[in-house]
C-alpha cells in the first residue's frame, strides 16, 4: 500500500481560502491526503474567517504563518503594531486624502518588514520543508519567485516536487486586456521565471476562457490544465450550511424594501467612477435597503464616502461572508466579481451593469436579460425585480454559465475530484 500523499497549501487572502477550502475539505473528508496549511501573510489579516474555523473544528487543521519562527523580537513587536493599525484603519471609509496618506504609510511599513524578513536566513523554509516533506506545493495565482514564496519554491525545485498554481477566484472578464495598463511587464516576469527555472510546473484554469487569458500573459499551453471551480460547484455550495453553522446576515429591511447588495470591483479593471456613483444613487432611489461589500483584496470606497453617509448605506467588511449576503439579498449587483456565480447557482436575481466599466463579462454573454446597458435600463431592471421577486434569467442560461465556467463542460462531474485526480497524477 502506497503511503498517503502530502500536500502543502499556501494562502494569502480571503478569496484564496474560499477557493482552497472545498479542495482541502474533499481531501480530508475522504482521507485522500495529508494536508499542511500555511499563510504567506500574518494570520491576523485572515481572521475571523468561517472557512478556517470550519477546517479547525472539523479536521483539527489550522493555518500557520510562514514567517512565524523567524525574525527578532523587536521586529515581531513592530509588525504586530503595524497590523493592529492596518486592521483598525481598514474598518473606516476615510476621506480620499487621508486614505491616500494612510495607504502610503502602511505600504512603506509593510515593505520595511518584508525587507527585514528577507535579510534573515532561510532556515525557516528548511524547517517547514523538513517537517512536511510535501509531494506537492500549491499556491494561488501568485509569483512563485517573490518573497516569501521564493525560499519554498527553491526547495521544491531542488527536491523535484511540482509547484502548482490554482485559482483564487473566477475570472469573469472575456477581454484579455482587462486594465488600461500595458501587460508587457506580466509577460516579461513570466519569461524571466521560465529562464530562471522558477515558474510553476502546472497552472490550473477554471475554464477555457480563463486559460486563454493565461496563455496571453505568457503561460505555456503545455503547463496549463482546465479543471473548473470547486468553490462554486453544487457539492460545496450545499455543504456551506455546515461551514457557516446556519449563520444569517441580520440587517432589517424597513417597509419590505428591496434588499440590494452591490459587489463593486476594483477601479483598476476599467472602472468608471462617475457611472458607479450614479448606480449607487439610482439604487438608493429604488430602495432604502442598499448594502455594499467591496472587493476583498483591499478595495477602498473613498470615492463613495459622501454617498454612503448621505444615504446611510451599510458597508460590509471582509469578516462577513459574501455567501451570507447572497442568501439575504433580493438582488445582487455584480460586474467584476465571481460572487455573481453564487447568485446564479442559488437562482438569485442578478444585474450586471455594463455601463460602469469598459470590459466585457461572461454575465452579459450568458445572462443577456440581466445586463444593464445604461443607468435608465439599470433602474428599470431593479424595479422589475422588485415586482417579480424572481430570477431574471432562464434555467437554460443559468446552466450554460455554470457548465462552462464552473464544471468545464460537464455539469455531472465532481470538480473537487478532478483536482484530486490531477494532484495524484502529477505527484506520482
Amino acid at each position: 500500500m502506497k503511503p498517503q500523499k502530502k500536500y502543502l497549501f499556501v494562502v494569502r487572502a480571503y478569496n484564496d481560502i474560499d477557493h482552497f477550502t472545498p479542495l482541502i475539505d474533499y481531501l480530508l473528508r475522504n482521507n485522500l491526503a495529508q494536508v499542511y496549511f500555511f499563510s504567506s501573510v500574518h494570520l491576523r489579516y485572515l481572521f475571523p474567517n468561517e472557512n478556517l474555523v470550519y477546517l479547525e473544528k472539523t479536521y483539527g487543521l489550522k493555518p500557520m504563518y510562514l514567517l512565524e519562527n523567524t525574525g527578532m523580537a523587536w521586529l515581531k513587536w513592530l509588525e504586530n503594531i503595524n497590523i493592529q493599525i492596518s486592521l483598525f484603519m481598514g474598518g473606516f471609509v476615510l476621506p480620499l486624502k487621508i486614505q491616500i496618506l494612510t495607504n502610503k504609510i502602511l505600504g512603506i511599513s509593510y515593505r520595511f518588514f518584508q525587507k527585514k524578513y528577507k535579510q534573515q536566513k532561510y532556515t525557516w523554509a528548511d524547517e517547514i520543508w523538513n517537517m512536511t516533506e510535501p509531494d506537492l506545493l500549491i499556491y494561488d495565482w501568485v509569483s512563485p519567485d517573490k518573497f516569501p514564496y521564493l525560499p519554498m519554491t527553491l526547495l521544491a525545485k531542488r527536491n523535484k516536487i511540482p509547484v502548482v498554481s490554482i485559482p483564487h477566484g473566477v475570472n469573469v472578464f472575456l477581454d484579455t486586456d482587462i486594465t488600461y495598463k500595458s501587460q508587457d511587464h506580466v509577460k516579461k516576469a513570466e519569461k524571466n521565471r521560465k529562464e530562471q527555472g522558477l515558474n510553476f510546473d502546472w497552472e490550473v484554469a477554471h475554464s477555457e476562457s480563463n486559460a486563454d487569458h493565461m496563455i496571453k500573459r505568457g503561460v505555456e499551453k503545455d503547463r496549463l490544465v482546465v479543471l473548473g471551480s470547486a468553490r462554486f460547484e453544487d457539492l460545496w455550495m450545499k455543504n456551506q450550511n455546515a461551514v457557516f453553522n446556519h449563520q444569517k446576515f441580520k440587517h432589517q429591511a424597513k417597509n419590505n424594501a428591496l434588499k440590494i447588495v452591490i459587489f463593486p470591483n476594483k477601479l483598476l479593471y476599467k472602472g468608471k467612477i462617475p457611472e458607479i456613483r450614479d448606480l449607487v444613487i439610482a439604487s438608493c432611489k429604488v430602495s432604502k435597503c442598499v448594502v455594499i461589500k467591496p472587493h476583498t483584496r483591499g478595495m477602498k470606497l473613498d470615492f463613495l464616502r459622501d454617498l454612503i453617509i448621505k444615504y446611510d448605506i451599510k458597508v460590509i467588511k471582509n469578516n462577513t461572508p459574501s455567501s451570507l449576503l447572497v442568501d439575504w439579498c433580493d438582488v445582487g449587483v455584480v460586474w467584476g466579481s465571481s460572487i455573481g456565480i453564487q447568485l446564479v447557482g442559488k437562482n438569485k436575481p442578478l444585474i450586471s451593469p455594463q455601463f460602469v466599466h469598459d470590459n466585457a463579462t461572461f454575465f452579459s454573454k450568458y445572462l443577456p436579460k440581466s445586463q444593464a446597458l445604461d443607468l435608465e435600463n439599470y433602474s428599470q431592471l431593479l424595479n422589475q425585480i422588485k415586482i417579480d421577486k424572481a430570477s431574471n434569467y432562464s434555467d437554460e442560461e443559468r446552466l450554460g454559465l455554470l457548465e462552462e465556467q464552473v464544471y468545464d463542460g460537464d455539469v455531472t462531474s465532481c470538480v473537487a475530484k478532478k483536482y484530486v485526480d490531477f494532484f495524484n497524477k502529477i505527484s506520482d
